[in-house]
């Protein structure tokens, strides 16, 4: 770091430094780099491939420590080579024990402090150990017949900074004579019993082992046992998990075993000194279990106190406040499920999915659940008690595993998973059953199947209104409400939607009234209450942005550039869809592309670009195939016969309204059957048949769920 701070102002954008040192794979080099670099990514894409994205748009002059890059080696490389490339105008500072082996790699390498200096000066490493030296006894200095033991001491540590620090810690207790007994007695049986050692990492040891000697009982236990932490921990973490107390904290860190961080009211442990620490704890088996099960049971309680916060009002602060120990989490996570502890994995597995799906980390999420998911579904055995158990907590994985998936689009790994969790026998009609039935109906929702995503979810809602679940009803009123819109039954749409705002603001439960104030906007634009459409629009964008929610901002700017369009507004509603296809772009999400590239094809449209129309629409139509969303397929189909009409191609845009037409037929929707007649009396009026087109005009405008900007088109 020493290094990065004298290059720091050549860098307009000043240092960012990625710790690794809990890294365990491209995902959380990924996730390292870009809380470094304060980039939010969420979604369902790929953390890398959002990361790339990202970086080819930021501009910033940045030297970017990545600070033991080793653990990650070889996997790691071809993300570094990525950034490389997406980004010429970030400087790489990677700290490893073994090279990259890259062609722009500039190796520096780094053998320790020096160890001899001009006559009459001190070596670098023996004024660090006097330093340091100085913070363990207040006025220390090295008298004159002990300069020749710190040369020692620095020696017989080959320079390493790390080594001195832990040496020169134990200046309050010991004299530099001393420390250097210590230190060349466990260096002599290292090199006896590990001469295939290599020096570097036989003097750490060495002085970890001195150290290690010179502690107390009471400090070497706490040592060893917040070394199972991962990425630090807080005071009373320590104290829960291993009975530490603060004192004893404070003298590991007064010898430099543990280092405090002020600002954020942690403790952290040096990689090497963690490492060392649990070999001390794994040579007591029966030790390491007991510290291993405390501490997963001590997270698991730290996160079912937060879980239900996340999708509340405090949501981002208690997401700030959850991230910096989802090491531990993980690590608690993948304990349970190397213990088979399915009451453990129970208590963890909605809290883990909330934060993940709060984050819009989708893809992550399903990473993260599917090998618990793969060994919840293996048969339970003979044990009928342990059986019913596992087929809980299975049914749990797979509805929230559902929802992931259907969050990306991947409706049909969604319902087989759904199913799944329906037909499990013998189980009783609980929470979970409900939340299975709410994303049997979202499903059917995003499909286009009304009339089964209303069925499906009048019977989650009222499942969750036996159990006296509020924020379960909550989600099912809204989404009734959502359906009663699609099916042109505006005013049971905006009652529903009030009712779930309101029981949803009772209960505290902000995701909930954000979901009513969306489906009241989607209910005033199409009747024509532009301003308090608009308005709801941007509550719900506030909302996404406070929360760092991508998705939900991009739905946001989706909806206020069909509201700008309904308007006439044809630039604002270009820059609305031009933004939202940047977000979900940005977390591939196949819906808000395909969204974003539908409007941008009205926008065209609108503009008499009939060609650019045609363009958009069908890269629009493609997504919603794959989706089987049949509504968007419509809207897609409608615009292209406008374009076919715009280019004089008869019969291209008779087809395609045709073939809107049978899709609409299809899923009972209200709105887009008079769409569709507006369509149909669009052309016949084009090809001269002017009686037909009227009265088709004056059956849109009679449709009871024309919306105002199609009963304004009839009517001009």
């Amino acid at each position: 770091m020493q290094i990065a701070a004298a290059l720091a102002d050549q860098f307009a954008d000043g240092v960012a430094w990625a710790p690794l040192s809990e890294a365990r794979d491209e995902t959380d080099l990924a996730l390292a780099i870009a809380q470094a670099l304060h980039i939010s990514l969420a979604g369902a894409q790929a953390l890398r491939a959002q990361l790339l994205h990202a970086l080819r748009r930021d501009r910033r002059e940045v030297l970017l420590v990545l600070d033991n890059f080793e653990q990650l080696l070889p996997a790691g490389v071809g993300l570094v080579l990525d950034i490389l490339r997406a980004a010429p105008h970030l400087t790489l500072l990677v700290t490893s024990r073994e090279r990259l082996n890259l062609q722009a790699e500039a190796v520096l390498s780094l053998d320790g402090l020096a160890l001899t200096a001009e006559a009459g000066e001190v070596s670098e490493a023996a004024r660090l150990f006097a330093e340091r030296a100085g913070h363990a006894r207040l006025g220390f200095t090295v008298a004159l017949d002990q300069q020749a033991a710190v040369a020692d001491i620095c020696r017989m540590l080959a320079g390493s900074p790390l080594g001195i620090e832990l040496a020169a810690a134990w200046a309050g207790d010991l004299p530099p004579e001393r420390i250097a007994a210590e230190i060349r007695g466990t260096l002599d049986f290292l090199a006896s019993a590990q001469p295939d050692l290599p020096e570097r990492h036989r003097s750490l040891r060495a002085v970890f082992a001195g150290s290690w000697k010179l502690l107390t009982e009471a400090e070497q236990a706490a040592l060893m046992q917040v070394a199972a932490f991962r990425g630090g921990f807080r005071p009373e973490a320590a104290q829960a998990v291993a009975g530490v107390s603060a004192p004893t904290l404070r003298a590991l860190a007064q010898k430099s075993l543990l280092v405090w961080d002020e600002a954020h009211g942690r403790y952290a442990v040096h990689n090497d000194i963690r490492y060392y620490a649990l070999e001390k704890l794994e040579v007591q088996p029966s030790l390491a279990q007991q510290v291993r099960a405390r501490h997963a049971a001590f997270f698991a309680d730290f996160l079912c106190r937060r879980e239900g916060a996340l999708r509340g009002p405090q949501q981002a602060p208690v997401q700030a406040e959850i991230e910096p120990d989802l090491p531990n989490l993980l690590a608690a996570w993948e304990w349970a499920l190397a213990q088979r502890d399915t009451a453990l994995l129970a208590r963890l597995v909605h809290g883990l999915f909330a934060f993940y799906e709060s984050k819009a980390w989708f893809r992550e999420g399903v990473r993260i659940l599917q090998p618990a998911l793969d060994w919840a579904g293996e048969a339970a055995g003979a044990d009928l008690d342990a059986a019913r158990h596992q087929a809980l907590l299975l049914r749990r994985l797979l509805g929230r595993q559902a929802a992931l998936h259907r969050q990306m689009g991947q409706y049909e790994q969604a319902l087989a998973l759904i199913e799944a969790g329906l037909t499990l026998p013998g189980l009783p009609s609980d929470e979970e059953h409900a939340f299975l039935l709410l994303q049997r109906a979202w499903v059917a929702f995003l499909q286009a199947q009304y009339a089964q995503a209303r069925t499906w979810a009048e019977e989650g809602l009222a499942r969750y209104r036996a159990l006296g679940q509020p924020a379960g009803s909550g989600d099912g009123l809204a989404l009734l409400g959502w359906t009663a819109y699609e099916l042109g039954d505006y005013a049971a749409a905006e009652a529903l939607c009030r009712e779930a705002q309101a029981v949803c603001e009772q209960t505290g439960y902000a995701w909930g009234v954000q979901y009513a104030v969306y489906g009241l906007g989607l209910v005033k634009r199409a009747q024509g209450d532009y301003a308090t459409a608009q308005q709801c629009f941007r509550e719900n964008l506030a909302f996404c942005e406070q929360i760092g929610y991508l998705w939900g901002m991009a739905q946001a700017h989706i909806n206020l550039g069909l509201t700008a369009l309904a308007q006439g507004e044809v630039p604002a509603a270009e820059g609305f869809f031009r933004q939202s296809l940047s977000l979900s772009e940005s977390i591939e999400h196949r819906w808000g592309i395909a969204q974003s590239y539908k409007g941008l094809g009205e926008v065209a449209l609108a503009g008499g670009d009939c060609g650019a129309a045609q363009v958009w629409a069908q890269r629009s139509l493609a997504l919603y195939q794959q989706m089987q969303d049949r509504d968007g397929q419509a809207d897609c189909l409608l615009i292209l016969s406008a374009a076919a009409q715009g280019r004089g191609d008869r019969a291209a845009a008779w087809q395609a309204l045709e073939q809107a037409e049978a899709l609409i037929r299809a899923s009972e929707n209200g709105f887009r059957a008079a769409r569709a007649l507006c369509r149909r009396a669009e052309l016949l009026l084009w090809e001269g048949q002017t009686a037909q087109a009227e009265a088709l005009f004056a059956e849109t405008r009679r449709h009871p769920a024309c919306e105002a900007h199609i009963r304004e088109r009839a009517g001009g």
